[in-house]
């Protein structure tokens, strides 16, 4: 008897141990950052009283993760498009997300199968079809305001389920919408998205020299600092299946030479490193990946008498983004834009006309990345 009892329990450690390592490996390396992902079905839309339904065959989402029951998640839908839609009847319809970002609200997760489950809120749609007169409706939430979509999300597959339930509905109908739809109708919206996964040969150490100037500019004021001389080491994940989230980093950025033009010489110091490299979009016919740079905190000194010296990061304090592209055939990584401001600039003489806690801060640069790399997503 007790040696049954043994290789029960020594069956039972077993089945744990291996369902932890199933649960384990189910879960794929996911950051949190921003993310993107493809439809694998037609998007579908459907007017549950009349039996109009508009089909979509490119849908297409992106937006942030934040941390989820066993790892990052897709927390935002900041960008939703649709394209290529046609209504019963082969009419051509035009579909737009509005209200956005939506948002993503765990309410459940079952470990043993790895999928979150929860609800996309914030979801209003305007519905244009085509049809003689042209039929236009907006969608969401029982009367007026943002609805509720159903939705899921699964750790091992990567996939987005949208539309199982939820509480649309037609809240406004144009003349030209008789027959398609009526106030009050019941709506359903349902998808399936896969978030991109990405392909990065040969990863690894990488150093970054810029290959013009780094400039920058303040707009509000009018003052310019260029850094002829910049540069940056880093790494990249290698391999296949990986997450556009944190492909990369910067773990050191230096500048040399850097003045406020007609003003003074200038230092500038990248603080907070690492700053995180994203890759958001790929374009297979140009090979350009389009992504961010994260984490950017800088101190620059402007060196009047008595010295600027300011902080730079994203609005409202902590760190900020700056936008760039990544192109395989030249592997170049140019950056520009984002959402720099100051955050902070010394009071008194030093930084009157210079600078104000505030102001945006407009970036543009270009570096050659070596040993050459090729980004590709899927």
């Amino acid at each position: 008897m007790r040696a049954l009892i043994r290789k029960a329990a020594t069956t039972a450690a077993v089945a744990a141990i291996t369902i932890a390592l199933i649960a384990l490996t189910a879960v794929p390396a996911f950051a949190v950052g921003p993310y993107s992902a493809g439809n694998t079905s037609p998007a579908y839309f459907l007017d549950t009283n009349t039996g109009v339904s508009s089909v979509c065959p490119v849908s297409t989402v992106s937006g942030m993760t934040d941390n989820g029951p066993s790892g990052p998640i897709p927390d935002t839908f900041s960008n939703v498009t649709f394209s290529g839609c046609i209504t019963t009847g082969g009419i051509s319809t035009t579909v737009t997300a509005t209200g956005l970002p939506w948002n993503f609200n765990v309410v459940s997760y079952n470990p043993g199968t790895g999928v979150v489950s929860g609800t996309l809120t914030g979801v209003t749609l305007t519905i244009t079809i085509n049809s003689s007169p042209t039929c236009t409706m907006t969608v969401g939430g029982p009367g007026s305001g943002p609805g509720t979509v159903n939705a899921a999300f699964g750790y091992s597959t990567g996939l987005i389920d949208l539309g199982v339930g939820g509480n649309l509905e037609v809240q406004t109908a144009t003349p030209g919408c008789t027959g398609l739809a009526n106030l009050g109708d019941p709506y359903v919206f349902a998808a399936q998205y896969q978030i991109n996964t990405w392909t990065v040969t040969p990863g690894g150490s990488i150093t970054a020299i810029n290959i013009q100037p780094l400039q920058t500019l303040n707009p509000n004021t009018g003052v310019a600092v260029v850094c002829p001389i910049s540069s940056a080491n880093g790494t990249l994940q290698s391999g296949g299946g990986l997450q556009g989230a944190q492909i990369g980093q910067l773990s050191s950025v230096s500048t040399s030479g850097c003045a406020a033009i007609g003003v003074a010489s200038t230092s500038v110091t990248a603080t907070g490193l690492p700053w995180h490299l994203n890759a958001v979009s790929y374009d297979g016919l140009t090979g350009v990946t389009t992504g961010t740079l994260t984490g950017v905190e800088a101190t620059v000194t402007i060196n009047v008498s008595p010295p600027c010296t300011v902080t730079v990061g994203g609005p409202g304090g902590g760190p900020g983004t700056i936008n760039g592209t990544f192109t395989n055939s030249t592997d170049v990584l140019a950056v520009s834009g984002g959402n720099l401001e100051v955050q902070t600039a010394v009071p008194g003489f030093g930084c009157i006309g210079l600078a104000n806690p505030g102001d945006p801060i407009v970036i543009a640069g270009q570096y050659q990345v070596t040993p050459g790399q090729t980004i590709t997503s899927p």
